[in-house]
């Protein structure tokens, strides 16, 4: 079935006026001009994070349940471009182990960020009840949390705080899925950055402690995460903050006695591997690859129906036009749930052969050449990567990965298809003009102001009656169109 699928039609990426906008995963992380007590329902405190609490919230006509950072601009003090500088971290990240933001709101004491919300609390909740895991349980984890990691190094990104406060867990029980938190003390690496203080001592890198920034510092808190999961017990103690830096900087720890006993060596030895000076410590990426995570199978089982039809609806994958790409990227980003994703989740897994977060052509190549002949899964592949790869990274990212394999035809009801027509029909009329188009994408053209001409093309595209507008008929057309 999928070998014959090869032959579709390619719909590349526009060549027109219209592809000089280009529409990425942040593009609908925008600010909501409404007062946030209008759209959401306030609920119960989650947590204290850095810069401001978070609580739990529910979308007042949809019911969808999210968690919101509060930032109190006046108690806090915190200058316009700190908490900019938090969303755009949060905007550019695109990882199935990290929590998505959504949107935020502004007024002249809070600033309101809209997130996922994950039922199952903080890591260290599950710590503190559960006070043993077994290897398998711990090497999960840390799959998951060594994925993320090595994503945000290749995006030249350091969370800074990775401790199990910063990390949630998606459900109450069953197996751990995580999301990583909090970048509130994240630093781009190509900022200049200047020594400060830490929060989170027992987690914190030497050279965090001595230095401010090192770039591999998030690695040594997953390794002493990694510690305090097999042992019950932190590497470095102490009565005090600077009694934990000295043993945090001397380095020195024990893996003997008590539960050690009945550790395997493979997951010692890849703790000394992280628990060392920076100089020697590994990567995140040469983490995935140790001996100790091979040991496990983690693949939880997703039907091979399900499989193949992602296969095939990835393969199937085109647009033929800007609006309904921008349409399909608010579907994947902004109305799929934790529980509607999470088999696809799955399968993207199993496709990131290397773990890394994202899916290469090799690996793309890899999971093709199961069900055809090796020069029809190049070519194939080929024809995919033109297509979903829309930001032109080289790889499949998980937002790309979602938009290619959702069953858009199952999904589209009434109800849905009118709320992606109202993020872009701004004044509620009934129909979307060039201007309203502007408005949403704007953010996202290439080589800075972009010509009204642009934005005309993009409407043209759609408008089937020629009147300069789209309706929602044609709006539903445009999105069907090819699926």
């Amino acid at each position: 079935m999928l070998g014959q699928a090869v032959g579709l039609p390619i719909v590349s990426l526009d060549q027109t006026l219209s592809s000089k906008v280009e529409i990425l995963p942040s593009t609908f992380v925008q600010i909501n001009e409404n007062r946030f007590e209008q759209m959401y329902k306030l609920g119960t405190l989650l947590g204290e994070g850095s810069n401001g609490e978070v609580r739990k919230c529910v979308h007042r006509d949809t019911k969808q349940v999210r968690a919101v950072k509060i930032f109190n601009r006046q108690i806090l003090r915190l200058r316009e471009e700190d908490i900019i500088q938090e969303l755009n971290v949060m905007k550019s990240i695109d990882h199935p182990n990290i929590v998505r933001v959504f949107e935020y709101f502004v007024d002249h004491r809070y600033v309101f960020l809209v997130m996922e919300y994950c039922q199952g609390g903080q890591l260290q909740g599950r710590i503190t009840t559960q006070l043993q895991f077994t290897e398998r349980q711990v090497a999960l984890i840390m799959k998951q949390l060594f994925s993320a990691v090595a994503y945000l190094q290749n995006l030249q990104i350091v969370h800074r705080e990775i401790c199990p406060e910063k990390i949630l867990l998606e459900e109450k029980s069953g197996d751990v899925n995580i999301k990583i938190v909090d970048f509130g003390g994240s630093v781009d690496r190509k900022r200049a950055f200047s020594s400060g203080e830490t929060r989170f001592v027992h987690y914190s890198a030497p050279e965090i402690l001595t230095e401010g920034l090192e770039t591999n510092c998030d690695i040594w808190s997953c390794g002493v995460l990694m510690f305090v999961l097999l042992s019950g017990k932190v590497p470095f103690e102490g009565m005090t903050n600077d009694q934990i830096c000295e043993k945090v900087i001397e380095g020195k720890y024990s893996m003997s006695g008590g539960l050690w006993n009945s550790v395997s060596s493979d997951a010692k030895s890849l703790i000394e591997l992280i628990l060392r000076p920076a100089e020697t410590r590994i990567l995140a990426s040469t983490a995935l690859s140790h001996s100790w995570l091979a040991r496990f199978d983690f693949s939880i089982q997703v039907s091979q129906e399900l499989v193949q039809t992602v296969l095939a609806n990835v393969l199937r994958f085109q647009f033929s036009t800007k609006l309904q790409l921008a349409a399909l990227t608010f579907i994947s980003t902004q109305l799929l749930s934790l529980q509607d994703t999470k088999d696809l989740r799955e399968v993207f897994r199993l496709m990131d052969k290397n773990g890394d977060g994202r899916i290469s052509k090799t690996e793309l190549v890899e999971v093709y050449r199961e069900t055809m002949p090796p020069s029809e899964a190049e070519k194939a592949v080929s024809e995919i990567m033109s297509r979903a790869d829309t930001d032109g990274s080289g790889f499949m990212d998980y937002t790309e990965f979602l938009r290619a394999s959702i069953d858009l035809k199952a999904l589209l009801t009434e109800k849905l298809l009118a709320e992606v027509f109202s993020v872009f029909d701004r004044d509620g009329n009934g129909t979307i003009t060039s201007q309203e188009i502007m408005k949403v994408l704007k953010g996202n053209s290439v080589g800075g102001e972009v010509d009204e001409s642009v934005w005309n093309s993009i409407v043209a595209e759609v408008d089937r009656n020629g009147d300069g507008v789209i309706d929602i008929n044609e709006f539903k057309e445009i999105l069907m169109a090819k699926m």
